[in-house]
């Protein structure tokens, strides 16, 4: 049962990294832009997949450590599922 809920998690995090960059290139003061994506394994209670992280040119997304990113992004995806 729980491997079902990978591809959802996958689609859910590749659609937020979308927008995160979207955003963050948006509202940076620089000139900057989308630069591809570099894959990644993604470890989760529900199983492992690949996932292709976006890049920005400059290098200025991936700058968060990965811990506090993950707990970031967890607390805005239970706050949202919470609003719904």
């Amino acid at each position: 049962m729980e491997y079902l809920l990978t591809p959802l998690i996958k689609q859910l995090t590749k659609a937020a990294l979308a927008v995160e960059l979207e955003q963050h290139i948006k509202s940076g003061n620089e000139q900057n832009r989308k630069n591809g994506s570099t894959p990644k394994t993604v470890k989760s209670t529900s199983g492992s997949f690949q996932l292709d992280t976006p890049r920005d040119r400059n290098g200025t997304i991936g700058n968060i450590p990965p811990a506090e990113f993950e707990m970031a992004y967890y607390r805005r995806l239970e706050r949202s599922v919470d609003a719904a």
